[in-house]
Order: C-alpha cells, then sequence, then structure tokens
C-alpha cells in the first residue's frame, strides 16, 4: 500500500452522526466510544435504528450493545424495539440454517455436491461465530450437470420448483429458483453471474477442490474457501454496480480480519489474477479501509489502481449512502460498453432470453427475432438516456467503475 502512505487522502462525505455509530458498530470500535457515540444520539434513536435496518444491522447493533452491556445507552421504547426486531430476525435465521441443513444432507444423501454461498456460506464458515444476518433466502451450488438432479430432490422435499427469469441470460448464475412456504432455494450452477463488472467464471470443480470444512448446528458440512467466499461477495457488489448496504462491507471486514476466517492475502491475490478479478478486488479493499478509516492488515492492496480508486470514491461513497434505490444501466448495455471476446454472442444470448420471457411480441422472425430484440432494446433505451438526466448519470457513474474494475 506503499502509494498510500505519506500522501493527502481527500476528505470523505460528512456522514450524520447515526451513520458514524453504524460504522463504529461494524470496525468494532472500543466499548467506550461507541458508547460516547450512542449516548450523543440518544434523541435521535429512531434513525440509528431506521438505518441499521436498511443497511441489515439490526441484529448486530442489539448484540454488541448486549455484550458490552451498553443497552441503557437507548431509550428504553427503543431498547424494546430493538430486541424485538433482534428476536424475530434470529428465530428466522435459525429457521433458515435448520432448512439449509436439511437440503444438503438431503442432495449429498442423493449424490450430489452441494456448497453454500452468500449468507448460508459465512454462517457456516464461521459457526458457532457468526455475524447475525436477516437471511431473504437461501443460496446452494451445485454442478451444473447435476442441476436436474438437484431439482428432483428438491421436489422430493416438497419445494415448488420453476426457472428463474431470462433462463439462458448469460449473466444469470442460479438458473432454478424453489420456494417452500415462506423458504426460498435458489440455485446456483456457478458462484458469480457473468456481467461485465464480475469476474471470471469460477467453475464448481474450482470452487469444490479449495473447499474446506465448516458447519450448520454442529453438523459438518462442505464450505467455499475463504478467498472464493471474499469474491462471491465481491461479484455480488460489482453485478449491482457498488449499490452495497454496509452488511456486505461487515462481511468483508470479517472474512479480511477475523482470524478465524483465514483468509489468505497472497491465495486472494493469486485467486484474482487468474480470475481477471485482481482490480475489482484492489478497489473494493481500498473502499473497505477508508470505512475502516486506516489500512486493515489483511487487506494489501497494489499501487496500480491508485488513481482508479480516487475517481471512483466519490461513486462509491454515493451509492453507499443513497437511500431509495438507484438507476441502474442494463447489464446488456454494459456487456456493449465493455466489449471484447464473446460479446455477440452474450447479447445474442440475452436477446434469446428476453424472447422467451415475451413470446407474444416474437412470434415471427426465425433466426431474425434476436436481432429485432436487441434494436427494439436498444432504441428504447437511447429514448430514455434523451429525457433522463438520471440515466445519463448512471451510464457515467458505472463507465467509471467498468473502466477502473475491468481487465483487459
Amino acid at each position: 500500500m506503499s502509494d498510500r502512505r505519506g500522501k493527502a487522502q481527500p476528505k470523505r462525505p460528512v456522514l450524520s452522526p447515526a451513520f458514524e455509530a453504524l460504522l463504529a458498530l461494524v470496525r468494532e470500535e472500543q466499548p467506550a466510544l461507541l458508547e460516547e457515540r450512542l449516548l450523543g444520539l440518544r434523541e435521535d434513536s429512531p434513525e440509528l435504528l431506521r438505518l441499521a435496518r436498511a443497511h441489515g444491522l439490526l441484529s448486530l447493533l442489539y448484540l454488541r450493545l448486549e455484550e458490552h452491556g451498553l443497552e441503557a445507552t437507548l431509550p428504553t421504547e427503543a431498547w424494546r424495539w430493538l430486541s424485538s426486531a433482534h428476536l424475530t430476525l434470529a428465530a428466522r435465521q435459525t429457521r433458515m440454517v435448520a432448512a439449509g441443513l436439511e437440503v444438503i444432507q438431503a442432495l449429498g444423501a442423493a449424490g450430489i455436491r452441494c456448497l453454500p454461498l452468500k449468507g448460508l456460506a459465512l454462517i457456516a464458515t464461521a459457526w458457532p461465530d457468526y455475524l447475525p444476518r436477516d437471511m431473504v433466502d437461501l443460496d446452494l451450488l451445485v454442478a451444473p450437470e447435476q442441476l436436474a438432479a438437484a431439482r428432483a430432490v428438491l421436489e422430493g422435499m416438497g419445494f415448488a420448483c420453476h426457472g428463474e427469469g431470462f433462463v439462458g441470460c448469460p449473466w444469470t448464475p442460479h438458473p432454478l429458483k424453489a420456494a417452500r412456504g415462506d423458504l426460498g432455494v435458489d440455485v446456483h450452477t456457478a458462484p458469480w453471474g457473468r456481467s461485465a463488472m464480475e469476474p471470471r467464471p469460477l467453475s464448481f470443480e474450482q470452487a469444490w477442490c479449495a473447499s474446506r470444512q465448516g458447519a450448520l448446528l454442529d453438523e459438518p458440512i462442505t464450505v467455499p474457501c475463504q478467498e472464493d467466499l471474499i469474491l462471491v461477495l465481491l461479484g455480488g457488489m460489482a453485478r449491482d454496480r457498488f449499490y452495497t448496504f454496509l452488511r456486505a462491507w461487515a462481511d468483508l471486514r470479517w472474512l479480511l480480519e477475523t482470524p478465524s476466517a483465514g483468509a489468505c492475502p497472497t491465495t486472494l491475490a493469486q485467486r484474482a489474477a487468474s480470475l481477471a478479478a485482481r482490480r475489482l478486488v484492489d478497489i473494493a479493499l481500498r473502499f473497505a479501509q477508508e470505512l475502516e478509516g486506516g489500512e486493515m492488515r489483511q487487506a494489501p492492496v497494489g499501487a496500480g489502481t491508485s488513481s482508479a480508486y480516487q475517481r471512483c470514491r466519490p461513486i462509491l461513497w454515493r451509492r453507499l449512502l443513497l437511500e431509495g434505490g438507484i438507476v441502474m444501466v442494463p447489464r446488456s448495455v454494459l456487456r456493449f460498453l465493455a466489449r471484447g471476446p464473446g460479446t455477440s454472442r452474450d447479447l445474442e444470448a440475452a436477446a434469446l432470453a428476453w424472447i422467451r420471457e415475451h413470446p407474444e411480441a416474437f412470434r415471427r422472425g426465425g433466426w431474425a427475432r434476436t436481432r429485432l430484440a436487441l434494436l427494439t432494446g436498444a432504441l428504447a433505451y437511447a429514448g430514455r438516456l434523451l429525457v433522463s438526466g438520471q440515466v445519463r448519470q448512471a451510464v457515467r457513474e458505472e463507465w467509471c467503475l467498468l473502466r477502473a474494475v475491468r481487465e483487459p
């Protein structure tokens, strides 16, 4: 990180006291400092709780306050609300973990190798000392050739299965979705998709060969290595164009800084290099260090992305602080801007997937349907560019991000 030392860093945006308190929570400031911040927020506790909920940190806030005996830093009613919210989230998480173990064991009994991804993988990696989280669904990775067999197992367990929208689209990594009541399962055949900002594909076999042992409910299961978990996390950030909440940055910090996580910087750098993701990793780690308030001991970054990071930095801050959704550039447009080998193939595959979703619009035309779909989409987007300043700003920002993270 030699290019950072001794140089004045640009000032970060002015943050609200509530957001500063959440940052202190994520970087695990000393209890006395955290207490001082929270006491200064007593009159603004609704804003703190609102932001904690928006950024997926309610349970983490509750547990840290309870751990350090800081319950009284919140007004009584605020603490009661937080306690109730945490218990609700914890109960759902417990059900999700139990269901995840059930599905993984059922797949294993049928001879189907399976790896948990995202939140379930982080829980299994850290078990039993995992970071609490609000889980929406379960993400599981299987080999593409075992997708049909996995679907049969899930249906035998009472899940209703259906294909994900845009099946066959090159940037969709989970072609199968399943649901049983309010429990959702996304079955992936790749750890991340193939949109323009994501790393090059990592095969199931590559992920399996690097895997290690974790546990759910004290039962051993196989989980991705920590370096692959970091790349899955960063791939998701890139897919979302860094419209990312503090929850994700807290996960990244945990994977890098917690001794039990054990992510190796050298191995991470080698894995990233093999997947053309070095610049993505460097940009994300630089921003993570800024959120941390200093260099993280396990997150060295190269010198080559310093200027690119400074161009991206205002965008990363704006998207972290933005509330109420974001205008995103369509992934097909980004793929076109990125160019490179396979561009035409990917765009045609995306057009074919769109046609399958809208059969009434393209009943005729044969092979020309894909060209017509591409032309229709291009004209519609050009019209949006002409009339919307928000769309133009999104293109400028995401073009900057694309140039920063994409490698030749």
